[in-house]
Parts: C-alpha cells; sequence; structure tokens
C-alpha cells in the first residue's frame, strides 16, 4: 500500500511556486508530475500546511450496536438468509450490506444452520450405468 510524502518533500514541491515558479516549472525540476505539485498546491492553499489528510482507519460498524438483536434473531431461527436478517434490521431503523452482516455474524460466532430440504427424488434413472471402464454393454 502506498504511504503519503513527507512533509519536508511536500514543502520542496510547495516553496518554488510559492517563490514564482510556475507548477509546470516546479513539476520539471523536481522531476514529479503537475498534477503532483498542482495537489500539494491545492492542500497548501486550502489549510495552510502541507500535511496530508487521515489516512486509513475505520467507523464503527452501525451493527455493533444491534448485535444482541442479531443474536437473538439467528438463534430464533437458524435458517434465516442474510437478506432476510438486513430487512429485519431495516424494519428496526439500522441500514447495512449483506457483507458486513456477514461479517458481524462470523465476529459474534454465529453460523447460518440450513433447513433440511425435501427427500431427494426417489424416481430410478433412465439410462443404464456405464460399467467400470465406461463401456456401457451395447456395441457401438
Amino acid at each position: 500500500m502506498a504511504r503519503p510524502f513527507s512533509n519536508d518533500l511536500r514543502w520542496k514541491l510547495v516553496e518554488p511556486v510559492r517563490e514564482g515558479l510556475s507548477r509546470r516549472q516546479t513539476a520539471d525540476r523536481l522531476q514529479v508530475s503537475v498534477s503532483c505539485v498542482g495537489k500539494r498546491m491545492q492542500r497548501v492553499e486550502a489549510t495552510g500546511d502541507v500535511a496530508p489528510a487521515g489516512f486509513g482507519g475505520f467507523e464503527s460498524s452501525p451493527l455493533a450496536t444491534r448485535e444482541a438483536d442479531i443474536r437473538s434473531r439467528v438463534t430464533e431461527r437458524s435458517d434465516i438468509t442474510l437478506a432476510e436478517l438486513r430487512a429485519k434490521l431495516e424494519e428496526a431503523g439500522t441500514t447495512s450490506s449483506l457483507a458486513a452482516i456477514a461479517r458481524c455474524l462470523q465476529r459474534l460466532g454465529l453460523t447460518r444452520q440450513k433447513s433440511p430440504r425435501s427427500p431427494l427424488n426417489a424416481t430410478p434413472t433412465t439410462s443404464p450405468k456405464r460399467g467400470a471402464n465406461g463401456w456401457s454393454g451395447r456395441p457401438a
């Protein structure tokens, strides 16, 4: 993953422009792109500093406050689908993606058990089974 430029390099990009050099000339002199110099100048003009904005980090999940509700719904009905669980959460006023719900279930250690389906079809096969070497018993 890329890292932000150091502040001393950022200042080296900004100072020549402040002294009257064009952005293109500064970019050529320091062997960077014109957009790099332009972005640094925009940052200085907006904030007065060259320091990068916040980098990375995550917001807390809105599902963290609903974990007890999610746990009760999954234990009450173990074959509930993610879409059904999302619909129940939306009724309660919490919106979230299916992936976030799946991660929440994994974090809680809950597995969704599939309900048993109808028994397999009892109709016999209509074709004879092939022999061990693939020969069906009929000449070709």
